[in-house]
């Protein structure tokens, strides 16, 4: 009798982390559909980031650089930072992970920490693969001394320690961020993430 009671409480934890997993996935798998090919104008751009990304490569540890491939692209709206980035996906063919400040504060206000930390879990569940932190600048933006939400700092905080964390395992993750303005991000968190890629796109010319 206790061993079946044990048997069954085992099948309820089961049950209940791969619901758990089966929402982060809807919540945060990202399946885009442009590829380098539908962009235009970004040749030297894209010619940059293959050679970065390319696994022929020396290795970021033997150039001087720890933790995982991170990848910061900047440029005022309009310019193709998402395509960009949805091209980095499909050239890569990896599983990728998408993350708002939306998503990531969906729900209770309490849960902020979990919901950060859960993101990062799961990418470790299923690396090799991409994640994308989208609208960095809302995500982790500066920090003001009269500010007084609280939730945002706790995102802050818990992201800059999951990064940590990351480099110091040399996970298997890319990171790209996604950002308007570099110059409205938290000082802390670009410490914390030392992205090893920066690119800005400019406004288009004639």
């Amino acid at each position: 009798m206790k061993e079946e009671k044990e048997e069954s409480e085992a099948d309820k934890e089961i049950e209940k982390a791969l619901k758990k997993k089966a929402r982060i996935k809807e919540r945060y798998i990202y399946s885009p559909t442009s590829t380098f090919e539908d962009l235009g104008g970004l040749d030297h751009i894209i010619s940059d980031i293959k050679r970065y990304l390319d696994p022929e490569q020396k290795n970021l540890l033997e150039l001087g650089f720890s933790g995982c491939k991170r990848i910061l692209i900047s440029g005022v709206s309009g310019v193709g930072k998402s395509k960009l980035v949805e091209g980095i996906v499909n050239h890569c063919e990896l599983p990728s992970l998408k993350c708002t400040f939306g998503r990531l504060f969906s729900g209770n206000p309490s849960e902020v920490e979990s919901s950060c930390r859960n993101l990062f879990n799961f990418a470790r569940s299923i690396h090799p693969c991409i994640l994308i932190m989208d609208r960095l600048d809302r995500i982790v933006g500066k920090r003001v001394e009269s500010r007084t939400d609280n939730d945002r700092e706790i995102m802050t905080d818990t992201l800059i320690e999951s990064i940590e964390e990351l480099n110091k395992e040399n996970a298997d993750i890319t990171i790209i961020g996604i950002t308007n303005s570099v110059d409205n991000l938290d000082y802390g968190f670009m410490s914390a993430a030392r992205f090893t890629k920066k690119i800005h796109i400019d406004v288009p010319d004639e």
